[in-house]
């Protein structure tokens, strides 16, 4: 057997395994812009593959396929869809820093909107009494800003790392971890996440948040919604875990594209659809209307009632 051309059939089924899930649902067509976006190593098998084949060393040419189609893989189903760079988010286990920023609550703020990009962490968003508040421990080579804009009545925050394409070797220790709060006495008008690598736990309970939009790559994600509250509910994720927690008297339309792994609700829920496209509906008594669109790559969606 031929170990150089058996490991370029597997490149082919990858490749052939990502347009198919493209094809039916499983994966958003965003993925290609992910994967386009890590071509610098694209060129560095390339360069092991005329090294391997210049010298006749077989397992160099082997190793060149086994990169590209770990890249593959990995902007396929780790990378957040259609996020642009390399983004490999992993220097070290330096040392453990802490932040604490806020902006103070403001009376003349009634309207907002939040964006949250961040990865290779424990992410935590509630609500709170300041406009905006961030806090939490952090490895150094990456470090989180807070960045809020107000105009008139409305503000923005947005969060993220001042330094997006560092090279961080991210050690899984506990102890890393950020807590968003937004303000709870303003009507929020949309919360965007874009998470990859990250268990992240966004309790809206008691926030007026009427747009959620997520999109998370290899991430374990929960999301508690507001009782009497209007929400639409949007997320598009690659190998990743979604748990959606919703009040018992809310009516509730769950929809999952994809190919999910699995997806479990409560008794009181209806089912309907076809495989790849199916849809659950739940009438609790009108107390808050939930749209909820889950579009996933190998995926489990869980719905708890609360």
């Amino acid at each position: 057997m031929n170990p150089k051309r058996a490991v370029e059939g597997l490149v082919l089924i990858t490749i052939g395994a990502i347009l198919l899930a493209n094809t039916v649902g499983g994966l958003p067509w965003a993925v290609w812009v992910s994967i386009i976006s890590l071509w610098p190593i694209a060129l560095i098998s390339a360069g092991v593959d005329l090294i391997g084949s210049s010298t006749n060393q077989t397992w160099l040419r082997v190793v060149a396929s086994l990169v590209m189609m770990a890249a593959l893989l990995y902007g396929a189903f780790v990378m957040t869809p259609g996020s642009w760079g390399f983004p490999i988010a992993v220097i070290n286990s330096g040392a453990m820093s802490t932040i604490g920023v806020s902006e103070p609550h403001s009376s003349v703020v009634t309207r907002g909107t939040a964006r949250v990009q961040i990865g290779a962490t424990n992410l935590e968003i509630a609500g709170g009494s300041d406009l905006a508040a961030l806090t939490g421990d952090y490895r150094g080579g990456l470090t989180p800003a807070l960045t809020v804009t107000k105009d008139g009545g409305s503000a923005n925050i947005n969060v993220g790392y001042e330094h997006g394409n560092t090279i961080v070797f991210f050690d899984g220790d506990p102890r890393q971890g950020l807590k968003l709060t937004l303000d709870r006495t303003v009507s929020w008008d949309r919360l965007e996440l874009a998470a990859g690598a990250t268990k992240s736990t966004v309790d809206l309970s008691d926030l007026d948040v009427k747009e959620v939009q997520a999109n998370v790559g290899a991430a374990d994600t929960s999301f508690t919604l507001a009782k009497g509250k209007d929400v639409d509910v949007k997320v598009n994720g690659g190998v990743c875990n979604v748990t959606l927690r919703v009040p018992k008297k809310a009516d509730v339309t769950l929809r999952v594209q994809g190919l999910p792994v699995g997806v479990s609700v409560p008794a009181g829920f209806t089912e309907s659809g076809s495989f790849g496209d199916r849809t659950w509906t739940y009438r609790g008594g009108g107390d808050g209307k939930i749209q909820i669109e889950v579009d996933g790559g190998i995926a489990t969606v869980g719905v708890e009632t609360y």
